[in-house]
């Protein structure tokens, strides 16, 4: 009992104690993240610049003091005169949240803050409970809030209520379509918009990925499956992911002696100039550690316009087999390969919040003059097919889209080969207005007028066999396979123009599996497997 209610002396003030010891462990923490960061010119023990070894000592001695105050549990008396004070200076309230807006924005636009993640976080989580200190206390138990304060309560309360609202309708899928605030995603980032489907409403995976967590097991073979938007499938239920499918498919086949595993990088549609780069492949393969690689050419849209240097399409020309950049062009594929590698810079509440702030999400899409920025359509050279950018369907037209599409992919083999890592390469077809209205019989054309929707297909083939890259068309693949116009239109989204189905992930699925590892497919079923 003696002991009890000494224990009941010395923490006469649990709710002071509390605060007491939530601020020190989020200043450890946050004193870790700067400690454990190598600085630039580490002139101090080999990995410490002065500026930062600075930071860390002013950090260490702030833990020291606060930890101090802890030795006298029930002396809050220097946390009240500070509340009264600024209690008697109501103007200071308000600028205290200025403050805060201000360090939030900084960590919301500094790349800087990247390095230090946990720190950006603990600075939030103190702010946020001084504010609640400020905006809550007084004086004694019979004083009124201050206007301020008063101010602050109906302010806040406004904000979390219709966040709470917000965030329940899109829960529910009754909120109008508003997209993402951008394509490519940070880990555990909230996926949220529109689709034919219905709402899609979920989260990222651990690296930012529209599909399951990877399992990276020791010792395991990994096949790197890349490609844009049909690889990210929003639309699609992660574990209905094609990537996903062919992972089962391999794992179940026992090919290969140690484990295996399919590592889906879907990334959004800004293109081949972007998902092929080989400087930016060149960091998944080395934190993935992958062994090869399955690229996924989409003919609806990676073909890229020459000398287009707006939305998507980065590249302009081809010189001597060398790709050559605009300088705007050089800084969209710059800041588009920066989103790609998010998943792997980690968790960081600069890019976390936005993501699951709905409020906001749903306040931009409002005020948005018009559709988001995409990819720049171009009208077809002739009148055989309805589809934009189909000059890709015609011969002698648009050489040199067709030119920088094969160097980049002639670029990106050099690169593989030079890591010893093998490629294999499928495309995606893509089908017209045209195609669809033919009767729904297995025996369609591809051929209108002088389009042909296969061209694209067999100028990669041909290019695959010059390059002895294992390849697989799916448009013969579709020709050979006896369905109706009608059932493939049923493949794809958009009326069969737009990204693949869950059917069609299935099919992708087991079209590659069947042609690449079972190798039960041959060339008149689009199938090169070298």
């Amino acid at each position: 009992m003696n002991s009890l209610d000494t224990l009941e002396e010395r923490i006469q003030k649990p709710a002071y104690l509390l605060f007491l010891v939530v601020i020190l462990m989020l200043l450890i923490i946050g004193f870790v993240n700067v400690l454990s960061h190598q600085s630039g010119n580490p002139v101090i023990l080999g990995y410490y610049s002065i500026r930062h070894f600075a930071l860390i000592l002013v950090f260490l001695a702030g833990i020291f003091y606060w930890a101090s105050l802890i030795r006298k549990p029930n002396d809050d008396s220097w946390l009240r005169i500070a509340l009264g004070w600024v209690n008697k200076r109501p103007l200071l309230i308000p600028v205290y949240f200025l403050g805060v807006a201000v360090t939030l924005w900084t960590i919301l636009t500094f790349e800087r803050w990247l390095e230090f993640p946990a720190l950006g976080a603990i600075i939030l989580g103190i702010q946020a409970i001084l504010g609640g200190l400020l905006i809550f206390y007084k004086d004694h138990e019979n004083a009124s809030y201050t206007w301020a304060q008063r101010t602050f309560h109906y302010l806040f309360g406004a904000l979390i209520g219709l966040e709470l609202i917000v965030q329940l309708l899109t829960m529910v899928g009754v909120v109008p379509g508003f997209n993402s605030p951008r394509s490519a995603f940070a880990p555990y980032d909230r996926i949220y918009y529109q689709s034919e489907n219905g709402p899609v409403n979920r989260l990222a995976s651990n690296n930012g990925l529209n599909v399951p967590e990877f399992r990276l097991e020791d010792d395991s073979h990994r096949i790197i499956l890349l490609g844009d938007a049909n690889l990210q499938a929003l639309p699609i239920e992660p574990e209905n992911n094609l990537g996903v499918l062919l992972d089962n498919l391999v794992l179940e086949s026992g090919l290969y002696e140690e484990s295996s595993e399919m590592l889906t990088l879907g990334h959004p549609d800004y293109g081949p100039g972007v998902y092929l780069w080989d400087l930016l492949f060149l960091l998944f393969v080395d934190e993935f550690e992958a062994d090869e690689v399955i690229v996924f050419f989409d003919l609806n849209n990676d073909f890229q316009q020459v000398a287009a240097t707006d939305g998507y399409d980065v590249f302009t020309e081809v010189e001597n087999d060398q790709l050559a950049l605009a300088d705007t062009d050089a800084i969209i594929r710059h800041d588009y390969a920066h989103e790609m590698l998010w998943g792997i810079e980690g968790v960081h509440p600069g890019r976390i919040l936005p993501a699951h702030y709905m409020t906001g999400r749903l306040i931009r899409s409002l005020m948005a003059d018009g559709p988001p920025e995409g990819r720049v359509m171009y009208e077809a050279p002739a009148d055989d097919l309805s589809r934009p950018n189909s000059f890709l369907f015609y011969e002698e037209t648009n050489d040199e889209s067709v030119a920088v599409a094969l160097q980049q992919l002639r670029e990106f083999l050099a690169y593989a080969d030079e890591q010893g890592m093998p490629v294999r390469l499928v495309t995606i077809p893509a089908f017209s207005e045209e195609f669809y209205s033919q009767p729904a019989a297995d025996d369609w054309l591809v051929e209108f007028g002088e389009a042909n929707l296969l061209l694209p297909e067999e100028i990669l083939r041909e290019f695959a066999a010059e390059n002895d890259v294992p390849f697989l068309g799916l448009g013969s693949y579709l020709a050979q396979s006896g369905l109706s116009t009608a059932e493939i239109q049923t493949l794809f989204f958009d009326n069969g123009q737009g990204l693949l189905q869950e059917s069609g992930h299935e099919l992708v699925a087991q079209a590659v599996y069947a042609c690449f590892f079972e190798q039960t497919l041959d060339e008149t079923a689009g199938c090169n497997n070298k």
